[in-house]
């Protein structure tokens, strides 16, 4: 069946796209099976599981960058919350300016930086990655452009709101990669 065989190759494309993407880092290709419903809350379903080495808290990349973490694994499948979830949050550092942050899910279409204070060093258009501390995600990975800053003078603290590099609504395959260690290098998986 001719469709048979395009969806076979595109997904294999897409596989070798998701591993140069990710630096050639070992990691596992996975396709998305299911999205929740509910709108406040930002999960997907995958078609990988412990059967295939998914470990919990591992990082899910896609080409753009960072996805989400998995925060559920069952024999065949694992559930990830994505970084756009209200319960999500990643240390992340803004690129240019190396300001230390929290991004904070909002459950919107954007995420919000946290725990900025009012002299830090953040614009509109700024790139956001990975800060690599204490968690599982390397230092480094996209995710996401600055989009708008907000000074709060009384309480002495800056907001930015966060685009996601990611379009999560249009996640078909991710990367599932394991979580990073103290060092903030991500683990070789165990065979």
């Amino acid at each position: 069946d001719i469709v048979y065989l395009q969806e076979a190759l595109r997904h294999q494309t897409r596989a070798m796209q998701l591993q140069q993407a990710a630096g050639g880092a070992s990691g596992l290709v996975a396709r998305v099976i299911g999205r929740t419903i509910i709108p406040t809350e930002h999960v997907i379903l995958l078609d990988r599981g412990l059967r295939e080495g998914v470990v919990r808290e591992g990082v899910l990349v896609d080409v753009a960058g960072v996805v989400g973490r998995i925060v559920e694994v069952h024999p065949t499948t694992s559930l990830v919350s994505l970084l756009t979830d209200p319960d999500s949050r990643i240390a992340c550092l803004v690129e240019r300016s190396r300001e230390g942050a929290l991004l904070v899910g909002t459950g919107g279409l954007q995420g919000r930086l946290e725990y900025l204070d009012l002299d830090a060093d953040v614009e509109v258009g700024d790139r956001v990655v990975t800060a690599g501390l204490g968690g599982s995600f390397p230092k480094g990975l996209l995710l996401g452009v600055v989009t708008k800053v907000q000074r709060d003078e009384r309480n002495a603290r800056v907001i930015a709101w966060v685009r996601p590099a990611v379009r999560v609504s249009q996640l078909e395959e991710v990367l599932c990669l394991p979580p990073a260690t103290s060092n903030g290098k991500t683990e070789k998986p165990k065979n």
